[in-house]
């Protein structure tokens, strides 16, 4: 390959000609890469990236046309260089002061379209380097033209989904932690002020006081630490322990953390085709801490430098944290989630709806039936276990207990296609009727008036409402409204929650839109602000 990449930075100018920046005494220290030379295909492609969110220590990479800029700032105090290696050329850069660092790199005259960027840092210029990404880590590919950073597709999208998704930060802190933790932790911390540091400082204390046990991982004992209190104990573990004392140490601070699992792929022979991976069991477990309003993503396992072999502890040193608030193309590039507890599965509610979708959930409104799947259209019977649920929150007595007071009694012959309770319930509080004389329909999907009908029902049968809170909205499509849902429009379009919400507006152009079918996440929302509203 021709010596082709200018380097251009404020201070100096590098030539591909400049000196390799180790001597032949002193090599590079390459960490090992187990991962297989050949990957899925990449099909993701982003122009800008940075390897984390902790600003006081990470790579960026921005593209411009055919020159790429090679920044960053790193925490390590004794770092001097940073070294980037393309297609066998070696990029010197120096760090400046406060551990900031910049290179442009001319990019036109590569005479490939896709190369592995590896990057390395060392306190002397001719002294050993160590590495920081490496192999397969990041990907850099010319796509229509135009050099980005290629990422699998699969992989990206299988864990961009996980993390939209919403964890209860309020669930997320254990109470019961050892007092010898909690004290390790208020060490580990002290003289720290923000939640962000104190979730650094714990990282890094786990990833370099524990051990991997390398015994256990490769069968040679068949027992290893794995709750917080073992680990912390006994100082060993696999990615197990290291996860469950870093949420201990972290929730000690009130800082809410959770436990993730998935599968990273330099396990199980080193598996770098995730197609292979799909089906497998989880083999991985790492940690994600909210502070500063977002949830973060540490493993301290992949950070530790420790390790036992037969049963002889082995120190090292650790010059670049890259799995500390690391980035999501990072993260991807080795990481498949597999289970993150989100309230919400699989098909979350909306941006627009999650907020008041949170909201439902402290309320105990959201149901096992809809969680995994608000964007779906809701069935009748769905609906019918919505409102039963929300009747029994919102009078604080069981079904059984309002049906009593009200002498009601469940009529379980009512519908020959369905014996649901929420159904017979609904039917017994006059919430709803048949389709026809003995059929419900209870898998068909409801429509937006049948919707009004049933949740005016629910307010005037049930909870004594005798008149709308508000002024009701004169739609532009009324003529389309059927007889026997007019009135309940009227009275869902006049119901204000005690946010100012309607419990069903229009959907646009005042428009009611009667004959439109109706989502589980509109039906939450709807009901959660019938709640409200009286």
């Amino acid at each position: 390959m021709k010596r082709i990449l200018s380097l251009v930075s404020a201070l100096l100018i590098f030539t591909a000609s400049f000196v390799l920046p180790v001597s032949a005494d002193a090599p590079l220290l390459i960490a090992p890469n187990p991962m297989a030379e050949e990957n899925t295909p990449q099909e993701v492609y982003h122009k800008s990236f940075r390897t984390s969110g902790d600003t006081s220590n990470y790579f960026e990479f921005l593209f411009d046309g055919n020159e790429l800029l090679f920044a960053g700032i790193t925490a390590n105090e004794k770092t001097k260089y940073v070294c980037g290696i393309i297609e066998g050329e070696y990029i010197l850069v120096p760090v400046r002061q406060g551990g900031v660092f910049f290179v442009t790199i001319d990019l036109s005259a590569l005479d490939v379209t896709e190369f592995e960027f590896s990057i390395y840092t060392g306190e002397e210029r001719d002294a050993e380097f160590y590495s920081a990404f490496y192999g397969r880590d990041i990907i850099i590919k010319k796509v229509d033209g135009e050099w980005g950073v290629a990422l699998n597709k699969d992989v990206y999208d299988n864990n961009e989904e996980f993390l939209a998704g919403w964890i209860d930060e309020k669930a997320a802190i254990q109470k019961d932690i050892p007092d010898r933790i909690r004290r390790a932790a208020e060490n580990v911390v002290a003289g720290l002020e923000t939640d962000y540091e104190k979730a650094r400082a714990i990282h890094k204390y786990v990833a370099t006081t524990i051990y991997y046990d390398m015994d256990y991982a490769q069968g040679i004992t068949d027992a290893t630490p794995k709750s917080a209190e073992d680990v912390y104990d006994k100082g060993y573990a696999v990615c197990e322990g290291y996860a469950n004392l870093t949420v201990a140490l972290l929730n000690a601070l009130d800082i809410p953390a959770v436990l993730v699992k998935g599968f990273s792929n330099v396990m199980d022979e080193y598996v770098y085709d995730w197609d292979e991976v799909k089906n497998k069991p989880s083999n991985h477990e790492w940690v994600e801490a909210y502070v500063d309003g977002r949830w973060i993503i540490m493993d301290p396992t992949w950070d530790s430098p420790n390790t036992i072999i037969n049963s002889k502890k082995q120190e090292g040193t650790v010059h670049f944290y890259r799995y500390f608030d690391v980035s999501h193309d990072i993260f991807s590039a080795a990481h498949r989630i597999d289970s993150r507890p989100i309230v919400f599965g699989g098909k979350g509610p909306s941006s627009w709806a999650l907020e008041e979708a949170k909201a439902s959930y402290y309320q105990g409104l959201v149901t096992s039936n809809i969680k995994d799947t608000m964007t779906d259209y809701i069935t009748r019977e769905e609906f019918c276990t919505l409102l039963v649920n929300m009747i029994s929150k919102k009078c604080a007595k069981s079904i059984e207990e309002i049906l009593r007071e009200k002498n009601l009694v469940i009529d379980k012959e009512a519908f020959e296609d369905t014996d649901s309770f929420d159904v017979l319930v609904c039917a017994a509080l006059g919430i709803v009727n048949g389709k026809s004389p003995k059929v419900f329909a209870p898998q068909e999907i409801i429509k937006r008036q049948e919707a009004a009908v049933m949740l005016k029902r629910a307010a005037v049968n049930v909870f004594g409402v005798e008149k709308a809170n508000s002024a009701s909205i004169d739609f532009a499509d009324k003529d389309t409204f059927a007889d026997w849902g007019r009135d309940a429009i009227d009275f869902v379009s006049a119901s204000v929650d005690k946010n100012g919400r309607k419990v069903m507006g229009g959907k646009g152009n005042n428009l009611f839109a009667p004959q439109d079918i109706y989502t589980k996440q509109e039906s939450l929302l709807t009901i959660y602000r019938l709640y409200n509203a009286y």
